[in-house]
This record gives C-alpha cells, sequence and structure tokens, in this order.
C-alpha cells in the first residue's frame, strides 16, 4: 500500500505511467495470490511469474543498457529458482496424488528429504544468497518504487516458501543445514561488502543481501517463526529506506556539505574523542551489559528458552550485535560516557524486550504446537558437529572484523588491511567470474550448435536403421513434426529456411499426426528430455527471430510426447507460433530480423517491440503457461531423474530467449533507422493467439481440457 501510494506522485511525469501501474497491480495480484495458495501447480505458476512481472518492472527504463542487462540477470536467477520448485510439485504429486498443498504434507519421509533441500535450494536463489546474490545489488535501474518492492518483499519469499512447505521439514536430512550454512556466509559477505560501497543504493542492497543471509540462517538453525518476524521488519524499514534514499539523494546534491558532529569524526575521520573512563571498565561494560540484557530480556518472555540450542544460538548472535553497537557508541560518546552508557542500556533493553515479545507471540501464533518445535530444533541440530565448526568459522570472522576495528583507529593500520580492502573493493571478483561463467558458457554453446548441425544427419540415419524397422511408420513421420532427436535438429534448419508458413504446416501436421501411431515407449521421454536440453543451448547462438522461433519449436515442442493429444498440441504450439508471426512483422519493417541489427524496438516501435517480449514469454512457456508442461509430466511420470533434465531443459530455454530478444527489444534506438510500428488490427491477431492458448494452458494445466 506505501509502494502504491507513494508511486502515484512518483511516476506522475513519467511516459510509461499507465504500463508501470499495470504492471505494478500484477506483481501485488501475483504475490497475494502466492501467499494464499493451497494448489501446487497454482504456487509453482505464482512463484514463476514473481521473476517475470519484475523483470518487466526493472526494464521500465527501456533505453538504458544497465536496466536491460542487469534485469535479465535478474529473471534468469529467478527462472533458476523456478526449477528446483517445480521438481518439488512433481516429487510430491507423485508420492501423494494430489496437488492439495496440505496433503502434501503426508509425503513419504524419503520424499520429504529431497523435496526440504529442493525448496531451500529454491528459497536461496529467490532470496539473493551467495554467491547468487548479485541480481538484487545491481538492479538499480529502475524505478525506486520497484528497488523498495523488490527488497522489501519479493526478496523475502524464501522465508516464505520455508514456512508454508514447515511440517514437511520434520524429515529433513540436508536442507536445514544447507540453509544454516549458506545464510550464516551471506550474513557476514553481504555486511561486509556494504561497508565498501559509496553509492547509497548499492549499500542498501548489500544489507538487503545481509539481512536475507540471517534470514535463511534462522531457518537453517529451526526458527521459521522468527524467520518471518525477520520477513516483515525488513520488508518494512527497507521499504520506507529506499523511498527516502531518494530524498537523500537530492539534498546530497544540493548541499554536498556534510556536517562535521561527533559521529562524522569518529566513524569517517576516525578521531579519537578525549577518554575520562579507563579502557578496562568501557571493555567490561561491552562485554557484560549486552550478555545480561539479552539472557534476561529472553528469559523474562519465556523461561524454558535456554533449553534449546536454536536459542543458544541466537541468544549468541544477539549478545555479539550488542557487543559491536556499544563498540560503535562508545567512540562517539566518551566525553558523557555515563550518560551514554544509561541511554544505550536502556534503549537495547526495550529492543531487545520488543525483539523477544513479540518472536516469541508470532512463534505461538503460527506454530503452537510444542511438540512441532521440539521436533523441527532436533532435526535442525541432527548434525552437531555442522553447528559447532560453522559457529567456530563464525566467531573468527567476528573476532577478526573486532581486531580491524580497533586497528582502524591507529596511525599504522595492519599490513593486510590494503590487500582485504582491494578484494572486498572488487565484491571478491563475484561479477568477474559471471563474466567469466558467460563467456564459457556461449562458446560451449557455438561449439554444440556446429556439431549438432554438421553431424545430424549421422544420428539421423543411425536411428532409422536401428529403431526404425519395428517402429510405427507415422510415428518416424511425427517426430518430424513434433521433433524429438536427432530429427529436431532437422526441423530447426527446415523452420529457419521456411519461416511462419514452415510452423503452420508443421504445427497442423503434428495435430493430425500425433495419436495415429502406436503408443510410443518410455524411450520417447528421454529423447524429449535430449532435445529441450540441446535445442535450450542453441536458443544462445540464435543469430536472428527467424533462428529464434526455430530453435523455440524444436525446444518446447518435445514436451507434448509426455501426453501427445491434438490439444497439447496446439496449446504448445501457439507460442513459437507467435513468434514466428513477429519475426515476419519485423522483417516485413526492418528488412530483417537479425539481433544484431534490431535494436531498441519497445522505444522506436512500441507496438513491436511489447508484442515480441510477450509473445516470446509464451513461446517459452512462462506463466501463464509454465504449468502446462508441468501438467505434461504429473499426468505420466517420466520419473525423477527425466524430470529434472526437463526443467533444466526448459530453464535453458526460457534463459537463452529472454537473453537473445532483450537484445532487440530494449536498449537505445539506432539513430540511422526508422522505426515504422504496428496498429492496434495489426496486434489483434497476435494477442488473441496468445490469449487462447493462455487459456488452454490454463484449462489443460487444470485437468478440464480433454
Amino acid at each position: 500500500l506505501v509502494v502504491h501510494r507513494f508511486s502515484v506522485n512518483y511516476m506522475n511525469d513519467d511516459p510509461g505511467y499507465r504500463r508501470f501501474f499495470l504492471l505494478l497491480d500484477l506483481m501485488t495480484a501475483n504475490l497475494v495470490v502466492l501467499v494464499l495458495s493451497g494448489n501446487l501447480i497454482l504456487l509453482a505458476v505464482s512463484w514463476s511469474l514473481t521473476g517475470v512481472l519484475l523483470y518487466l518492472l526493472l526494464v521500465h527504463n527501456t533505453e538504458s543498457e544497465n536496466a536491460k542487462r542487469f534485469g535479465t540477470l535478474t529473471l534468469v536467477t529467478h527462472l533458476m529458482a523456478d526449477v528446483p520448485l517445480g521438481i518439488s510439485v512433481y516429487l510430491l504429486y507423485r508420492d501423494t496424488g494430489s496437488l492439495l498443498i496440505q496433503d502434501a504434507f503426508s509425503a513419504s519421509p524419503e520424499t520429504a528429504k529431497v523435496v526440504t533441500l529442493l525448496i531451500v535450494i529454491s528459497a536461496i536463489l529467490k532470496s539473493a544468497q551467495f554467491p547468487f546474490h548479485l541480481w538484487i545489488v545491481y538492479s538499480m535501474e529502475g524505478p525506486t518504487p520497484v528497488s523498495a518492492l523488490m527488497h522489501a518483499g519479493i526478496v523475502n519469499a524464501g522465508a516464505f516458501l520455508v514456512n508454508r512447505f514447515a511440517p514437511l521439514f520434520l524429515h529433513d536430512l540436508w536442507g536445514l543445514q544447507t540453509a544454516f550454512l549458506v545464510g550464516s556466509v551471506t550474513a557476514v559477505l553481504g555486511s561486509a561488502l556494504m561497508l565498501i560501497q559509496n553509492d547509497v543504493k548499492r549499500a542498501l542492497g548489500y544489507s538487503t543481501v545481509g539481512q536475507m543471509g540471517y534470514m535463511i540462517m534462522e531457518i537453517g538453525v529451526g526458527a521459521f517463526a522468527l524467520a518471518v518476524y525477520h520477513m516483515i521488519a525488513h520488508g518494512i524499514f527497507k521499504a520506507t529506506l529506499f523511498l527516502y534514499s531518494g530524498n537523500v539523494i537530492h539534498s546530497a546534491r544540493r548541499d554536498p556539505n556534510i556536517p562535521e558532529d561527533d559521529l562524522y569524526r569518529a566513524v569517517v575521520k576516525s578521531e579519537e574523542v578525549p577518554s575520562k573512563v579507563p579502557w578496562v571498565i568501557y571493555g567490561a561494560v561491552t562485554v557484560i551489559v549486552p550478555l545480561v540484557i539479552v539472557l534476561v530480556t529472553h528469559l523474562v518472555v519465556d523461561v524454558n528458552i535456554v533449553k534449546y540450542e536454536t536459542a543458544l544460538i541466537l541468544l549468541f548472535f544477539g549478545w555479539v550485535t550488542g557487543v559491536q553497537a556499544l563498540i560503535s557508541t562508545f567512540r562517539v560518546g566518551r566525553e558523557n560516557p555515563f550518560k551514554t552508557v544509561l541511554l544505550v542500556v536502556l534503549s537495547m533493553a526495550v529492543v531487545m524486550l520488543g525483539y523477544a515479545f513479540i518472536g516469541h507471540s508470532l512463534q505461538v501464533f503460527l506454530y503452537p504446537s510444542e511438540e512441532f518445535t521440539d521436533r523441527i530444533y532436533r532435526v535442525a541440530f541432527g548434525s552437531a558437529p555442522f553447528f559447532v565448526i560453522d559457529l567456530v568459522i563464525l566467531g573468527i570472522i567476528i573476532l577478526a572484523g573486532w581486531v580491524f576495528l580497533y586497528y582502524t583507529v591507529r596511525e599504522k593500520h595492519l599490513p593486510f588491511h590494503l590487500t582485504v580492502y582491494t578484494y572486498m573493493s572488487r565484491e571478491l571478483y563475484i561479477p568477474d567470474l559471471y563474466a567469466l561463467v558467460r563467456n564459457l558458457f556461449l562458446r560451449f554453446a557455438d561449439r554444440i550448435g556446429k556439431i549438432t548441425l554438421m553431424s545430424s544427419p549421422v544420428p539421423v540415419y543411425s536411428f532409422f536403421l536401428v529403431e526404425g524397422k519395428g517402429m510405427d511408420p507415422l510415428l518416424l513421420l511425427a517426430v518430424l513434426f513434433i521433433p524429438l532427436f536427432p530429427s529436431s535438429v532437422i526441423t530447426a534448419l527446415i523452420l529457419r529456411r521456411s519461416g511462419f508458413p514452415g510452423v503452420i504446416l508443421f504445427l497442423l501436421a503434428g495435430s493430425l499426426l500425433i495419436n495415429l501411431p502406436d503408443k510410443p515407449g518410455s524411450w520417447v521421454h528421454t529423447l524429449a528430455v535430449l532435445s529441450m536440453i540441446l535445442h535450450g543451448i542453441r536458443v544462445f547462438r540464435a543469430g536472428s527471430l527467424r533462428d529464434l522461433s526455430a530453435e523455440i519449436y524444436s525446444g518446447v515442442m518435445p514436451a507434448v510426447w509426455l501426453s501427445p493429444d491434438p490439444v497439447s498440441v496446439l496449446v504448445a504450439g501457439a507460442g513459437p507460433l507467435v513468434v514466428s508471426m513477429m519475426d515476419t512483422a519485423v522483417v516485413r519493417r526492418f528488412g530483417t530480423g537479425d539481433l544484431r541489427f534490431v535494436r531498441g524496438l519497445t522505444s522506436g516501435s512500441p507496438g513491436i517491440g511489447w508484442a515480441l517480449i510477450l509473445s516470446v514469454l509464451c513461446g517459452v512457456s512462462l506463466p501463464p503457461l509454465g504449468a502446462v508442461h508441468l501438467r505434461f509430466a504429473l499426468e505420466t511420470d517420466p520419473g525423477s531423474f527425466n524430470y529434472s533434465l526437463l526443467m533444466a531443459g526448459w530453464f535453458l530455454i526460457s534463459a537463452g530467449s529472454i537473453v537473445r530478444v532483450s537484445d532487440a527489444v530494449f536498449g537505445k534506438p539506432r539513430e540511422d533507422t526508422i522505426y515504422p510500428d504496428m496498429g492496434l488490427r495489426d496486434l489483434l491477431i497476435p494477442f488473441s493467439l496468445i490469449l487462447v492458448s493462455s487459456i488452454g494452458g490454463i484449462l489443460k494445466a487444470g485437468g478440464y481440457a480433454p
């Protein structure tokens, strides 16, 4: 509500005002559906749609190259988070036979052990944990309300997802331990990297990374309700910080002079204020007072809290935080030490008492069963040495931080100060690692594209000779129109040459042939998975929109073999058909569909640009069509391994298609090109196909379509 109200005035003069509020309203509605969903497929679709809508909001400034680059990175990371949740839905349905979330809690312990780890991995990716945190830090080119909503609500989704499936964690084996390890590392590194930033929004971004690390770490120790409390508190204060950061930036531009008060001199200039109290007394107060406050406030709320290992860990971190606060405060208030100590002690007591009371109340409200809480805590500490080692490492890191703090006020710094600062200022070289992985993958995709194209006749002929004797001839024909590897390479080559007419012909022929041959064997599932992965890799090197549509068709359509019927063919094929239709429109207006030539369509030709991005989202079966392939698998049970590879192939096709089309759709338009646009009448057919296929996809996913 605050973000929406703030946006009314903030976006008043923006040329994309209506588009912004359309997407913002859809995002809010989708988040509400995500929270209220009691159906596994609806939950998975809402989870995926969150990343798509966030991507469209982040690239609101369509001419910004940074917005395009890091908006795409955000979507790719969120698509990656969809994969483990999709596999979890499949495993739960296979085990329980139901798509209702409450029925999923009756899954066998063996299934629950796998599902909980997958859910934690999905939460780690969506909540910007190290090393998948760059999307939240660099996605600052979107409007300030989008940043506020992203940091206040969307990045918190990891805590919600784990709490939604909390009963399954009674059988957890590795999920909670993974959450504790990743969360603790993220909390330390995110907070440390925040101190190096000289940009207020990026500093807030790393602050969010550190806070999300604490949230995931709380999940790792079994404090599920505390993670929800952290999610709520972080959402409120981080949204406020982002909304107000704009005012701070404008004020700094008007008045660059910084007032040099005690805080500035102590923290920025590292100047010592004359001390009137011996340092031994300060040291004793600094160590003892926070410990007493933390223990007393928690014992007042719940006298039995010390019996839980989780509580001891949280008390330890509360004590460390209090000590750190006192160290910083004493550096500022040494001229009046007793007043400073009194104010700090009282404020800390009030904060800790409120923290303990609200946290305990939320625990009782969300999980009233003490037996459930006890069992979760026991599962979280199933491997005590693991937690002890992690705590020792964190203690060493905290102690090292205090040593650094001590020597920062000395004239002679430690020799490795500069080395540490160098690595931290380069953000531990994680952005460089991202670039290296990207370049290596693109080289690999180039190599795969050349090898499969050159050698495709060999496996095709071998396949026909070996399998063709005992195979229905109609099936051999059908696998060309609804492609399976190795014939899928030939299909992609034909569609690259023929374009839109070829897609229509292949789609109609496939819908007619799909039910004519005998029911294929299980080997079809394996070939379908292989086809999706192969063309998911090849799509990253598509040079034109026609190449892109051919690779999407050859990558998406094999999933139809999991549930072969004409409706599945038409629903899954409508997306590639619309992409091919948009390729024809672009070529007609610009003379080429080369992705190296076409640039900035959403700014130069908005009708073509937005229709193209929507058609690609539809073509790769992103929401609301994303559940179609999930439903295919639920109907046929291709096996856990095959389905995991199927989701991996879907991720590659989706990510590759978005990466390629973003170059054409977003960015600055070319100055040497005239941008003719499409009218409403021209857009009627592609948008009608998208609407019909979306409705058909929803019906198919819900089991209503024949």
